[in-house]
């Protein structure tokens, strides 16, 4: 049918774009030279195009930082952002450019996606750490934990942030008081400074806090050592799920047999 035709040209476009754009995820192509063409790739009016772009991307490298940053804006798909934000993750802190558009990736509704922005700007790291400064002054929950979850990927590169992380655990429900509780000390290298909230935590009645309180002391790694005696009591909690997180906590903190 002549009416058809039009749509078959426009299929059979997009198959030969999506054919060259799977050509340079081959490991012995370079898609560096491309990047102004697969960067173009993201205002394709069908998705799988711009998905497949986006991974592209991520390959190549800094100097796709740009078009990555495009591939964040909130006019594309969840799923094409999450893989922008990967993709800058993989990059680090040559990345630094892309900042704003990744803390906007906080506030959204998409816990993958706010993952996955969090994770991207702890591995650009300091040059970060004033605009998630700035985003401990949001409400919404999920945005706050996503901020600290970064901050303390960040570390000692953090430290301008250790005052705003104590102010925020002073109004914040417990969960969130103990991520900033191991965010702190992650970042000041300072038992003192979270530690004891999250030893007082185990003896909470609420096993899930129980929980969470021995999951963040072994994100501290050596330094949650300290609670070793806290950790050995929970190995025998009435909760199997907490005595798994103990045992969990006691080989990350690298406990002495």
């Amino acid at each position: 049918m002549d009416t058809g035709q039009p749509i078959q040209e426009k299929q059979g476009a997009s198959d030969r774009i999506l054919a060259a754009l799977a050509g340079l995820l081959n490991p012995e192509v370079d898609p560096a030279p491309h990047v102004a063409g697969v960067g173009a790739c993201l205002d394709h009016p069908e998705e799988p195009v711009r998905l497949l772009a986006a991974v592209v991307l991520g390959r190549i490298g800094a100097s796709a930082v740009p078009a990555m940053i495009h591939g964040l804006l909130p006019e594309q798909s969840t799923a094409i952002r999450v893989v922008a934000a990967l993709g800058l993750a993989s990059v680090g802190p040559s990345a630094a450019s892309g900042t704003r558009e990744l803390c906007r990736c906080l506030t959204s509704p998409d816990e993958g996606l706010r993952n996955a922005a969090s994770v991207a700007l702890g591995k650009i790291g300091a040059p970060a750490t004033a605009s998630l400064e700035l985003m401990l002054r949001f409400s919404d929950p999920g945005t706050l934990a996503a901020a600290v979850a970064a901050l303390a990927m960040i570390g000692p590169g953090a430290a301008q942030a250790a005052g705003s992380l104590d102010a925020l655990a002073t109004r914040a429900p417990l969960d969130l008081q103990l991520a900033c509780a191991s965010a702190a000390v992650q970042i000041t290298g300072d038992p003192a400074r979270g530690l004891p909230i999250l030893m007082r935590a185990l003896s909470n009645p609420d096993p899930a806090i129980r929980k969470l309180s021995l999951d963040r002391i072994g994100e501290l790694q050596e330094t949650g050592a300290a609670a070793a005696q806290y950790l050995l009591h929970s190995l025998g909690d009435s909760e199997a799920a907490v005595r798994a997180a103990a045992a969990l906590a006691i080989a990350r903190v690298r406990l002495p047999a």
